[in-house]
């Protein structure tokens, strides 16, 4: 990614980052923090994943978890090349909360580095794991070799030992500034 593209004003990013859980696309950090925690079901009337399904498509992954997980990995690359949501101002969302209750909310969109901001506190919060068939690919973020940072993978790797997991995939695409150690 050009880092000029991250100062383009336009506003074609959704408020919010997702990430795939149990499931569903959750939202993991937003511009509205109220949001945050709750599952996106809809975009201006089309279910999520028929929203997305142009992007997804194009994901290159062996099933479909790990086409989704590859998708919250990389979103901001996506949203950027898809034009989804160019020339709008705000979408239209429909939430399911954490207490399980749907709601309605019109957000307005962000430009390139708003999102940035939002996907980078995603990414470099804590590894993801997602295990499909008996394979696991963990993505492990760069970050500090800090104690939050070694905490956050000794938790993934202790849930691994735990499944009994057959092969591993480690993904180190974004680990390239982490201590060697």
């Amino acid at each position: 990614r050009p880092p000029r593209r991250w100062k383009d004003p336009e506003l074609k990013y959704p408020p919010f980052s997702v990430d795939y859980r149990l499931g569903k696309f959750v939202i993991d950090s937003a511009a509205d923090g109220e949001l945050a925690g709750a599952e996106v079901t809809a975009i201006d009337g089309a279910p999520f994943e028929t929203f997305v399904a142009p992007m997804l498509e194009r994901v290159s992954a062996g099933d479909e978890r790990y086409r989704r997980a590859a998708y919250c990995a990389e979103q901001g690359f996506w949203w950027d090349l898809s034009g989804l949501l160019t020339g709008r101002q705000a979408v239209r969302l429909r939430l399911r909360t954490p207490d399980g209750r749907t709601r309605e909310k019109e957000a307005p969109l962000s430009s390139a580095w708003e999102f940035r901001r939002l996907a980078g506190t995603q990414e470099s919060a804590r590894p993801k794991l997602v295990v499909s068939r008996g394979v696991a690919w963990v993505d492990l973020p760069g970050g500090g070799f800090d104690r939050a940072w070694r905490k956050a993978c000794d938790a993934v790797f202790a849930q691994l030992k735990r499944q009994r997991i057959s092969a591993l995939v480690l993904d180190l695409r974004r680990n390239a500034d982490t201590d060697p150690r």
